[in-house]
């Protein structure tokens, strides 16, 4: 199955499109959408890097429903800024594991280094094929990997970044694939705050719960060495 994607669906002039127009995010990015320069259509993603951490990430498109061995392949359109040296944007994935929650993190897939430039628009390509492989929880639960995550990454510097468009999916027909949507949930624009443990994009008394959860636990071994 082919799916193709091109954030048409957003309204540029409505105020709150600027919490969705990415599923998720990593680390402090900023998004929004770009209605001049564009690959096709009225409008494209532009994405910047917002912070002094690196490997930025804005998470374009979920597959879940996966097997072992399934393949996925993605392209998208993506043109750094203007006038911008060094690395542009490119494409990257990560696996999930619950096919409920993005944040489920169980591990990276890798990508490609090509990077878009400034004077035109470069097509950026990456086929993975899913392994036979699990994640283990920080519960020590091993869950096997079901999804992947697409990601666009500026290169690695604050302010640097630019636009993506036509993004298009290939998938098998028993896949399931979810793109941006104004009517999705807000995203936590710029990253999750430090300790947002729970990852809603706010640090609570929940995510206090989980630290006291794990508080004074020792894994050292021999057990008596805790007591030191």
């Amino acid at each position: 199955m082919e799916y193709t994607y091109g954030w048409e669906n957003f309204d540029p002039y409505s105020p709150g499109f600027r919490e969705t127009v990415l599923l998720g995010t990593f680390n402090a990015i900023q998004a929004g959408l770009e209605v001049s320069d564009v690959h096709s259509g009225s409008n494209a993603l532009w994405i910047s890097e917002d912070g002094e951490t690196a490997t930025a990430q804005g998470f374009v498109a979920w597959i879940t429903d996966l097997q072992p061995q399934d393949e996925i392949t993605v392209s998208c359109f993506a043109k750094s800024y203007a006038g911008q040296e060094g690395g542009g944007v490119r494409m990257w994935a990560h696996y999930t594991y619950d096919d409920e929650n993005i944040t489920s993190y169980a591990g990276s897939a890798s990508g490609n280094d090509t990077y878009s430039t400034p004077d035109e628009w470069t097509e950026l390509s990456k086929t993975w094929v899913l392994p036979y492989a699990t994640y283990t929880d920080g519960q020590g639960i091993e869950h096997p990997i079901t999804g992947l995550v697409i990601e666009v990454r500026p290169y690695s510097a604050v302010g640097e970044g630019g636009f993506v468009d036509d993004l298009t999916v290939v998938v098998p027909e028993t896949a399931t694939v979810a793109f941006p949507d104004p009517t999705g949930p807000a995203i936590c624009v710029g990253g999750l705050p430090q300790w947002d443990l729970d990852n809603d994009c706010k640090v609570s008394l929940s995510d206090f719960t989980i630290i006291a959860e794990s508080w004074l636990q020792c894994n050292l071994q021999p057990s008596a060495d805790c007591g030191l």
